[in-house]
């Protein structure tokens, strides 16, 4: 998929492989798992961050690759200052709650010029140095606020959490199944102690979720 793709699948809001938070008024974070490729692997979920404009639409995306950040904008809501603003205003400072630096490539050769120009003008109005090849830095300090940005809690209905509980209890059969499987044909061993344990702390899971999520209920009665 490509990042315009993510947008639009966010935008209908029926897609069941993109979660969100939101961070601030114009700024969501999420995480979105991709479909399986032909040969059936399955990739880590993208962390990653939207942008909205003021009517709430979707209009550009941040992928978050630690060492590297990859942007977007939908082409009808360019050169706006979206990019820049959500960056400055929040992405950044949200990073640099958990590093110190950043760094980003801009590869001429992967880009047309305007969109080359562009990045890299968006790079450099946010304090991005050059440091080699293709690669530009940033220390985020300069971005550090006080205030710590963690987002917004979202309810789930109790619908979602036995969902939930349910597929504990299956992976955690699932595994057993495993383990009685490996033990009773290669022997015990610490593989298969392990598994059996794995198999309880999962089993726990559930009655932990359920509390959880009565406490976050309790919580915002309370307000």
């Amino acid at each position: 998929e490509n990042l315009q793709e993510i947008l639009d699948d966010a935008n209908t809001g029926e897609s069941a492989s993109i979660h969100r938070r939101e961070l601030k008024k114009n700024v969501d974070i999420a995480k979105v798992w991709l479909e399986k490729t032909k040969n059936g692997v399955q990739f880590d979920p993208l962390p990653c961050f939207f942008i909205k404009n003021d009517d709430g639409l979707y209009v550009g995306i941040v992928y978050d690759m630690i060492y590297d950040l990859h942007w977007y904008i939908s082409p009808n809501f360019r050169k706006r200052g979206l990019l820049t603003k959500s960056m400055r205003e929040i992405i950044l400072p949200y990073l640099s709650q958990t590093r110190e630096k950043q760094s980003i490539s801009i590869d001429s050769s992967q880009l047309i010029d305007l969109n080359y120009e562009a990045s890299l003008k968006v790079a450099q109005n946010l304090g991005f140095q050059f440091e080699s090849g293709k690669s530009y830095v940033l220390d985020l300090e300069k971005y550090s606020l006080e205030e710590w940005i963690e987002g917004e809690n979202n309810d789930l209905s109790q619908e979602r959490i036995e969902f939930f509980k349910n597929q504990l209890e299956t992976i955690s059969y699932s595994l057993w199944k495993i383990q009685t499987e490996v033990e009773m044909n290669l022997g015990e061993s610490v593989f298969t102690e392990e598994v059996l344990q794995l198999v309880e702390e999962i089993k726990s899971k559930r009655d932990i979720l359920q509390d959880e999520y009565w406490d976050f209920k309790g919580i915002n009665l309370l307000k």
